[in-house]
């Protein structure tokens, strides 16, 4: 899977790749939200993927862009919303779900949102709005929920910056 521009469409989307012949990768299915295809209305705040998507056999779990996405791929020509976790608001600052990390013996994802702010520690993630850092419970993968934030870290007391939004990168 992977995060492609797509004629008509505004955003990364996710399409899935067939690579059975690594010489010749075709197409095997597509996903996008609502607002992405340029035939439908765009919405207020820009959507776009950026993945990857963890694959747990037909079972596919992606943070876009807003959102932690459930998606069943048993028909990887058209894949099927399970459910969603919607992340913003409260979550805004730069890319509110970037990706998720799968923990399979816990039935848990870890989510997370991605500065855009850059490394100019005067316009670091500091100013950004509240960033996602945490844990969605997906044992009941039809209702995803935020079980846990991780608390913003500190650096170490002899760290040459007061916090990491200083440090840059």
């Amino acid at each position: 899977n992977l995060a492609a521009n797509m004629p008509g469409f505004r955003g990364q989307i996710l399409v899935f790749l067939d690579i059975s012949d690594p010489a010749n990768p075709k197409e095997a299915g597509r996903w996008w939200e609502y607002g992405q295809k340029e035939d439908e209305p765009a919405p207020a705040t820009p959507i776009s993927y950026h993945g990857p998507a963890i694959i747990d056999g037909n079972t596919a779990y992606v943070g876009y862009s807003n959102e932690v996405l459930i998606l069943d791929i048993s028909d990887i020509t058209h894949p099927k919303e399970i459910s969603h976790l919607t992340m913003w608001p409260p979550f805004r600052g730069g890319i509110p779900v970037h990706d998720v990390l799968w923990i399979p013996d816990k039935k848990v994802l870890y989510a997370h949102s991605e500065s855009t702010a850059g490394d100019n520690p005067q316009s670091a993630s500091c100013d950004e709005p509240f960033f996602l850092s945490g844990l969605v419970d997906v044992k009941d993968i039809t209702k995803p929920r935020l079980m846990s934030l991780f608390p913003t870290p500190i650096p170490p007391k002899d760290a040459p910056y007061r916090d990491f939004c200083g440090k840059g990168g």
